[in-house]
């Protein structure tokens, strides 16, 4: 049986509205308990660092200093974007030395702290011999050499679980989000939160969270779930004349679109909004049953000496897995009552590649909210970095006719034709991109 982390206790009931409309008021020290802080937010993002003490250098400073720099980078520009939001870490590392790791790291920026609740990662227990034996490495030097990963990877699934906030935005550390556009003259903490795209768009996944238990940005692996995209792009198109582009409008047009229906097509697992609850927590068991059955599959090969490059690259990666259990969701969903239910997030809320040219398929509607790439955050020191990303930030939320990526308005002519673009029943041969 699967050791998840035990549920936080719930204290007085708050709306979504108190998420912006006050501070938490808390130290670092506070919060390492499990139990729910009087006051606590029921929105909030969380980030997974562990495996950070496994190794020779793992008790110095330094190694923590290296091992959060991008928790920490990624963890300042959520407080930059909303800074109301809490912010969680799970992790192997005591809330002292994240504490001390993060003051050095934050030392010439005007932020102290940048992590509001530190939670011990979850450990997995092997349940048989051949989990035992896939941990500890056997069977083959691939397998020996990705065994830190593969505990690593696992702690960060069951961490899903663990179900810090009532909706907890789960992103991986090297994701940076974009600064509010907002009155250049706000403010450190006096800008209105309830109008950054952010909040608003957590707002609207807090709301909807019965509807799906974990979002994430989704693929269409068949003409079936491309027909529906296309179908929410043209519901996007449709509604923006009256409301502009943003992603609480994508996810809206999304959910309509697929008619609250679970996604088959697998997902990128690097950003997760997951309701709390016993829905999501079976979905994590499936996923990590998917994982371990899949790569203790692998990791017998391998030690049979049946080499595949490719897998040997990609040893303990979490996609695969996860497709495999998005599609079993969906062929049980025709006879069965749904365990889960696997939603679409809006991909402003996970760019993989500012550089990419914009196009009909890879449409951001509205202001970019966070980057998910290790190139992008890669390099130099914390304020060194913010210059820079705020910086690609910047070019990538420029409007398309001005070079940018993003759909800000109708009002200016764009640089190509979509066919969602056409009303449903368009003329026969519009190509749907």
């Amino acid at each position: 049986m699967l050791l998840l982390l035990a549920p936080l206790h719930a204290q007085q009931r708050r709306t979504i509205n108190d998420i912006v409309s006050t501070r938490p008021k808390y130290s670092i020290n506070d919060v390492v308990s499990r139990k729910r802080s009087a006051g606590r937010p029921r929105v909030g993002v969380a980030y997974t660092r562990n495996e950070v003490t496994a190794g020779p250098n793992g008790h110095t400073k330094e190694h923590h200093v290296f091992e959060l720099r991008n928790a920490v980078l990624s963890a300042l520009s959520v407080k930059r974007a909303a800074p109301a939001l809490p912010v969680a870490l799970y992790t192997d590392l005591t809330p002292a030395q994240v504490k001390v790791a993060a003051r050095k790291l934050l030392n010439d920026t005007s932020h102290r702290r940048v992590f509001d609740y530190v939670l011990p990662n979850t450990q997995f227990t092997p349940r048989n011999d051949a989990e035992a034996r896939l941990l500890k490495g056997g069977g083959d030097a691939v397998v020996m050499r990705r065994r830190q990963k593969l505990r690593s990877r696992l702690g960060r699934l069951l961490n899903l679980a663990g179900k810090p906030f009532d909706l907890t935005l789960f992103v991986d550390d090297d994701t940076y989000f974009c600064p509010s556009p907002v009155d250049k003259q706000c403010e450190r903490y006096g800008c209105p939160s309830p109008d950054r795209p952010l909040v608003r768009v957590l707002r609207h996944l807090y709301a909807t969270r019965k509807v799906y238990d974990v979002r994430a940005t989704v693929f269409a692996r068949d003409q079936a779930e491309g027909v529906l995209q296309n179908e929410a792009k043209r519901c996007v198109w449709s509604r923006a004349a009256d409301r502009g582009f943003s992603a609480t409008l994508e996810a809206q047009c999304l959910e309509r679109a697929a008619t609250r229906r679970s996604a088959c097509g697998g997902a990128q697992g690097g950003a997760m909004a997951v309701a709390a609850g016993d829905r999501s927590k079976q979905f994590v068991a499936d996923w990590v049953d998917a994982y371990l059955r899949h790569w203790t599959k692998q990791a017998t090969r391998l030690g049979a000496g049946k080499y595949d490059e490719r897998e040997a690259r990609t040893f303990a990666s979490d996609q695969g897995p996860l497709l495999d259990v998005a599609q079993q969701r969906c062929k049980e969903e025709e006879s069965t009552k749904p365990k889960w239910k696997l939603g679409a997030l809006p991909r402003t809320m996970n760019v993989r590649d500012a550089d990419a040219a914009p196009d009909c398929r890879n449409s951001v509607f509205g202001p970019v909210i966070f980057l998910h790439q290790k190139k992008y955050v890669r390099g130099g020191s914390i304020p060194e970095a913010v210059q820079r990303l705020d910086g690609v930030c910047a070019r990538v939320n420029r409007p398309l006719h001005e070079g940018g990526l993003s759909w800000k308005n109708k009002t200016r002519p764009y640089p190509f034709e979509c066919g969602w673009m056409s009303p449903r029943g368009a003329p026969a041969g519009t190509p749907l991109l």
